[in-house]
């Protein structure tokens, strides 16, 4: 009897404290909705820790997006910066093109009509290139040897190059004639052409002709030719490499306040 009102005793001096409150800063009891007040306790600490951990790492994510962020808007800065020093680019009245240029797309749409024919010209961004330029079209009114290798060595200080698409279309046909080219410094390539069915999907089982550069060179002349006419001319390739030079970074302005928009912590 005396051993067991002792372990009452003992236990009556234990049970109030598992069951006391936990007081807080303010005075306000804190209990726990997932246990007891006593689980509160013992599990306060580690749940402080986690949290001051947490905390940190936000902390860290936070100023490694806010370095990334202020590296967006130093480029922004340049960026602006050499687009304001770039003077735009003047199209002639005698350019024979409408322009389509939406911003926010890495090509350009240029269209006309010749006679009964509609010409569409699709232009893309300037592209780096280390490839010889051979073309006959340049040279076709080339007058001397010595000029000759004058224009040799301009060609080889050539860097970029302007690819395009041409593409020619009848009202009553339901063919296309489409030109792939590359446009250089005051020079045109005429890499390929095709014939194409708009309504015919299968473009692997056509045959599309041979290689460009397999033709007769007199009949690579007369379609170099046939181009000329329908404005696809070095002047005009010269205008739109600047244009395009200039959209570029247009572009990449645009590009990088679209990064730094999103790198920006929403508030």
């Amino acid at each position: 009897m005396a051993l067991t009102s002792g372990i009452l005793g003992v236990t009556s001096r234990v049970v109030p404290l598992a069951v006391k409150p936990i007081v807080g800063n303010r005075g306000y009891p804190l209990y726990s909705h997932c246990g007891s007040p006593l689980l509160v306790a013992v599990e306060g600490p580690s749940k402080n820790r986690s949290f001051s951990s947490l905390t940190c790492r936000s902390t860290t994510k936070s100023n490694s997006n806010e370095s990334l962020l202020q590296a967006i808007k130093s480029e922004i800065r340049f960026a602006v910066e050499a687009q304001e020093e770039e003077e735009a680019v003047d199209i002639p009245r005698e350019f024979p093109f409408k322009i389509d240029n939406v911003p926010g797309q890495k090509i350009i749409t240029l269209r006309r009509q010749y006679q009964d024919e509609d010409i569409t010209v699709v232009v893309y961004m300037p592209e780096d290139t280390d490839e010889e330029v051979e073309s006959e079209y340049e040279n076709e009114d080339q007058e001397g040897e010595g000029e000759g290798e004058e224009e040799e060595e301009e060609e080889e200080a050539i860097t970029t190059c302007l690819p395009l698409v041409i593409r020619i279309s009848k009202g009553g046909e339901n063919h296309v004639l489409e030109f792939s080219c590359s446009a250089y410094a005051d020079e045109i390539v005429i890499e390929s052409l095709s014939i194409k069915d708009p309504q015919n999907h299968d473009e692997q089982s056509i045959y599309e002709g041979p290689n460009f550069e397999d033709l007769d060179d007199k009949l690579q002349k007369e379609f170099y030719k046939y181009l000329k006419k329908r404005g696809i001319t070095a002047a005009n390739t010269n205008l739109l490499h600047e244009y395009m030079l200039n959209k570029e970074q247009v572009e990449y302005t645009a590009w990088l306040k679209k990064l730094g928009k999103f790198i920006q912590p929403s508030t």
